[in-house]
């Protein structure tokens, strides 16, 4: 009986080892070699620090000193920590010990439209540009962290900080978020990735505890943060507020420690929200690192100050996580140059590129919902009067929003901007419309109770207004009273009476554009009928007015798509269809699961308002000829798809064409379609362009709970392209298939067969500089072998080693490996064998049979390895290539050569490792991945008997790769550790190590 398993390579792992042309390959070993360098002389420094610290100057690194600061520690040239917040803008300065603003004058900053807007542009290159300006701005007022990306799902409409939080699909989330991250941290500074996780709404945020189901978790909780982590490489993430499973974010041993620091390699600082920490102990061993906001007015009874301390000094805390902890803060300093001031970015404040990136990003987001009659764009030229109506028309939205908040540079109103663009040529008459009635009372929501009146003389005024002018512009929407940090809003309804005052506008004035300034989903069901033009134009930031009054005139073309579904109603939502917002008894059960968003409308059949991905143009597009490379796919390949796109308009625009993907024969739930790739094209009126979209057949995977693991089934899959998740406009159905199985070696493999050539056996000595002896190991070379030829190499530790003398005993692996080569199963290869038994001359009393002290031999193999390897190299002709070299670790504690290539990824692209030591206790143990480069892994193996005792650990390894989405192989067959399974393991890794995986 046996049991074969192909684990799917995750996103980005393929990359790694093709090899474009021999230039690029060079320059990428350089610059990992490089790297590894800077890495290893960046750690020795870091340890020397620790180690001249004392107890109480580590945990001052621990925790906060004031508001924003971490104490620093002078006389080991250890600066004070500066955070700021500021997704969107650097925020204006704070006192240190309260939260009154300091009064600087030179502290207003450029002010970015927030989060759903810049996920609505599309455009991760804009993200990218937004990155920078933050970076270069927080570096100039002296900040070393910028608490944001705020990147939590969308999944109610009445979140209240919907409008920082970008969208309710991952996929997009991930591409907007990895550029902005990206771009920031090039400028020395770390962001925050926040809210780790589940902050999904206000109500109860520092009390509910949310439950989903796993799958729901990896599909689409999860994903967003993976990408900030492991693509974008962020150096601190936010703990949330809220519970999670029944464990406060900040000490959820399950997120913080399996998930973010082992699955996605973490090695950065995570730190709390502001008084978001509730424990010392149980949160230290949890992984937390850093305690920010506690409400205690004495700094040094913070739960990491003087208590952990305490927790030290009684063991309660084992001084190594302390160190782990000061050493995740030392790497982000000196990954931002901290501990290097003289090599830091000076930083650069309000610059006219600032400015201009920042109009940039409001005119790009703003979406066109609705355009009947072409009555925009406005042609002011023909114009000779305009109403304009409404509070947001005048009001600045820039330093709303609590934590978000900017004291920006200057902030242009729709209102002035029109006037000053157009106010000498066409006559502009303001009406209020209507007056903000609602207050802002932080920690709840009943500042917006009677927000609904309706103030008839404002209405009477505006529709007087409005009939005496060629055009109504109303300026409608939400403000930051609603769309808000500390609570949520009530409801969906446009507030202070203003769906009555477009009705009584667009009834006097027919020509009546509507612009919602607003950053989440508002009620509009009553409102689309009623007048021609919808344009959504978010918070704008400090270029709101100009880049609004572009967009009318025409200057600007709209281009922007919904980053969330806009429902009819509150009750279509799947949280609210379900009743599971905001939860009963501080409990929350996300019983709509996956189906969030766009997800629950399409598979439903529920139409909403308007769609996610929706937004018009002033021109039009057509799309053809879309197509894929090839019709079958094998489950490690990657899908390219082409398409061509024309402008078919009179004038420049943009288009954003999305790609989803459904897998309608799946055997469990999946949603109608789901994002899997999109690119905004811009084009002149009659340009043309062939555009290709990449997807990797993984990224095709559903979560399977039952295998806790990723699975790509076999089977057809159809991929979608249109402009939004309703408006499909092509589609191809594509073939993945199953995954070729692993052949297992045939019958009579073990023995001698006549008629084949045999390689031969040559026993090397060479001399160890690491422990100052001389050792031994056989090297193998396959038949035919040349001096003259270059043959990749493959490194089989201990398992199949041994002594000269007992190698007539060893005779089956030179056996296995004539018949491979008979059979031509791999293509031709080195295999050396280190003596590994050769270790009782080394370190007399260890026995690397000895299971309780297979760590020693861990050191003693990685020794090996660094003296054999320059050693064979200059002996034998091989490859310099990583991509062909492997390792093989047959045998209990095989994981510790896997650990020794991954800590040398610039030398090996192929590393298998073989039954794990019984004495593991964790599958942490065997994999540390103490560099972060699991990435590098091309292959793992496990094997072990079905009887074995080693069964339990395997299982655990295969179960702890699954959630690390590292390919792998889990092998079980009869005979545990005896020949037969080693013959297996040979022949069948052999098989996957030069078929490209």
């Amino acid at each position: 009986m046996r049991n074969v398993f192909v684990k799917a390579m995750p996103a980005g792992m393929l990359a790694l080892a093709i090899i474009v042309n021999a230039g690029t390959a060079t320059a990428q070993r350089t610059s990992a070699a490089q790297n590894v360098t800077s890495d290893n002389k960046q750690e020795e420094k870091i340890r020397i620090l620790i180690s001249k610290m004392t107890l109480r100057e580590k945990t001052s690194l621990l925790h906060a000193n004031s508001k924003f600061y971490v104490s620093g520690i002078r006389r080991l040239g250890i600066p004070e920590w500066a955070l700021s917040d500021g997704p969107h803008g650097v925020r204006a300065e704070i006192n240190r010990d309260n939260w009154a603003y300091a009064g600087w004058t030179n502290d207003s900053a450029t002010c970015f439209p927030p989060g759903t807007a810049l996920a609505a542009t599309w455009n991760p290159q804009l993200a990218y540009a937004q990155g920078l300006v933050l970076g270069e701005e927080a570096r100039y007022r002296k900040k070393d962290i910028l608490l944001g990306p705020g990147i939590n799902i969308i999944r109610s409409p009445l979140c209240g900080r919907n409008f920082e939080y970008m969208s309710e699909d991952p996929f997009l989330i991930s591409k907007m978020a990895v550029a902005y991250i990206k771009a920031l941290q090039s400028k020395d500074v770390a962001v925050s990735v926040k809210h780790w996780l589940a902050n999904n709404q206000e109500s109860h945020r520092d009390s509910i505890d949310v439950y989903m189901s796993e799958r729901a978790l990896r599909e689409i909780y999860l994903p967003g943060f993976k990408a900030s982590v492991m693509e974008g490489g962020a150096y601190t993430v936010m703990a949330a507020y809220n519970r999670f499973r029944g464990d406060w974010c900040s000490e959820n041993d399950y997120l913080d420690r399996q998930v973010l620091r082992r699955e996605f390699g973490f090695k950065g600082v995570l730190m709390t929200d502001w008084s978001a920490a509730h424990s010392t102990v149980k949160a230290a061993l949890a992984g937390l690192d850093l305690e920010m906001g506690t409400d205690i007015k004495d700094y040094n009874e913070w739960y990491f100050a003087n208590p952990l301390i305490k927790a030290v000094e009684e063991g309660k805390v084992p001084v190594s996580v302390l160190d782990e902890k000061v050493a995740h803060v030392l790497r982000v300093m000196s990954k931002t140059k901290m501990l290097d001031e003289g090599q830091r970015e000076k930083g650069k404040m309000n610059t006219p590129e600032h400015r201009q990136a920042a109009y940039n990003s409001a005119a790009e987001a703003a979406v066109l919902l609705q355009n009947n009659g072409d009555l925009l764009p406005l042609y002011f030229d023909k114009i000779r009067s305009i109403a304009v109506i409404g509070d947001n028309a005048t009001r600045k939205h820039c330093g709303g929003g609590l934590s978000s908040e900017i004291k920006a540079l200057y902030e242009i109103t729709p209102l002035q901007a029109l006037q000053q663009k157009f106010g000498a040529a066409v006559k502009i008459n303001y009406a209020r419309g209507y007056e903000k009635q609602s207050t802002f009372k932080e920690g709840n929501n009943s500042g917006q109770s009677g927000a609904g009146k309706v103030d008839w003389q404002l209405i009477d005024e505006a529709v007087a207004t409005a009939r005496a002018s060629d055009i109504a512009i109303i300026f409608g929407g939400l403000n930051h009273d609603f769309d808000t940090e500390s609570f949520d809003k009530q409801n969906m309804d446009l507030p202070y009476g203003q769906e009555v005052l477009i009705r009584e506008v667009a009834k006097a004035n027919p020509n009546t554009v509507l612009v919602i300034i607003a950053g989440s989903p508002v009620g509009l069901a009553g409102i689309v009928h009623r007048v021609p033009s919808i344009l959504w134009s978010w918070y704008g930031g400090m270029e709101a007015g100009n880049a609004v009054a572009d967009l009318l005139s025409g200057k600007a073309n709209p281009s922007g798509k919904l980053p969330f579904t806009l429902p009819v109603s509150l009750e279509q939502s799947p949280a609210h269809a379900l009743g599971n917002f905001p939860g009963r008894d501080l409990k929350v059960n996300y019983e709509e699961d996956i189906l969030v968003g766009y997800r629950w409308f399409d598979t439903k059949k529920i139409q909403p308002q308007f769609p996610f991905g929706y937004g018009l143009s002033y021109t039009h597009f057509s799309v053809t000829e879309f197509s894929t490379d090839k019709l079958d796919y094998g489950k490690d390949d990657t899908i390219r798809a082409r398409f061509t796109i024309k402008n078919t308009g009179g004038v420049y625009g943009g288009e954003v064409v999305q790609l989803y993907a459904s897998e309608p024969g799946c055997s469990v739930l999946r949603p109608e379609k789901e994002l899997k790739a999109f690119e905004k094209v811009f084009l002149k009126p009659g340009e043309t362009k062939t555009v290709e979209m990449q997807v990797k057949v993984s990224d095709l995977a559903f979560y399977d709970e039952s295998k806790k693991g990723w699975n790509t089934g076999a089977g057809e899959y159809i991929l979608r392209l249109g402009n939004s998740s309703r408006d499909i406009f092509r589609e191809v159905k594509i073939l993945v298939k199953p995954q070729d199985e692993v052949k297992r070696a045939p019958r009579g493999f073990d023995s001698l067969r006549t008629g084949i050539a045999h390689g031969k056996i040559d026993p090397v000595r060479y001399f160890s500089t690491t422990v100052g002896v001389e050792r031994r190991a056989l090297v193998y070379t396959p038949p035919g072998f040349s001096t003259n030829k270059k043959y990749p190499v493959l490194y089989l530790l201990h398992g199949l080693a041994g002594t000269e003398e007992e190698w007539p005993a060893m005779a089956p692996p030179q056996i296995i490996l004539d018949n491979l080569y008979a059979e031509k199963k791999v293509e031709p290869m080195i295999v050396v064998m280190p003596n590994g038994r050769a270790m009782k001359d080394d370190r007399p009393g260890e026995n690397k049979f000895d299971s309780a002290k297979v760590r020693a031999f861990s050191t003693f193999e990685q020794d090996l390895l660094k003296d054999l390897i320059p050693f064979i190299e200059r002996k034998y002709p091989v490859y310099k290539d990583r991509g062909h070299r492997a390792i093989a670790g047959l045998s209990m504690g095989g994981g510790q050569s896997l650990n020794f290539g991954l800590g040398n990824p610039d030398t090996f692209a192929w590393i298998g490792a073989f039954s794990p030591a019984p004495n593991t206790k964790m599958p942490a143990d065997l994999i540390p991945d103490p560099a972060g480069t699991k990435q590098h892994l091309k292959l793992l193996w496990i094997s072990c008997g079905m009887d074995d005792n080693l069964m339990w650990v395997s299982q655990r390894m295969h179960d702890h790769l699954e959630k690390n989405g590292v390919l792998h192989i889990f092998y079980k067959e009869p005979g545990g550790h005896d020949f037969p399974v080693w013959k297996n393991d040979l022949y069948m890794f052999s098989q996957l190590l030069f078929k490209g995986l």
